[in-house]
């Protein structure tokens, strides 16, 4: 985006439809970094993720099944016990 002397965006000529201020974009494959509860089991690099109990945060996916739609991405990083930060592939499966 960029900006003239006003302070006032114009659209990108990649984004026609975008207008003033900041948009998001959202990719499959991209990597985040996000919180995560291994107080229901530890996670390790490769594992999938899905929503917590703990509000905010994710867990380590233990039954594949009942996890379809709901999974947040594959852990990038290691947390053994407690909440922590760790990068993830944010994926839709």
């Amino acid at each position: 985006m960029t900006t003239d002397s006003a302070g006032t965006g114009s659209a990108p000529s990649w984004a026609p439809g975008l207008r003033r201020g900041y948009g998001n974009v959202v990719t499959l494959g991209a990597s985040k970094v996000i919180k995560v509860d291994a107080s229901l089991g530890a996670i390790h690099t490769g594992d999938l993720l899905t929503t917590s109990p703990h509000a905010g945060y994710a867990m380590k996916v233990t039954d594949k099944v009942s996890a379809i739609g709901a999974i947040v991405g594959k852990a990038l990083g290691n947390v053994e016990t407690g909440t922590g930060l760790i990068p993830v592939t944010v994926t839709l499966k």
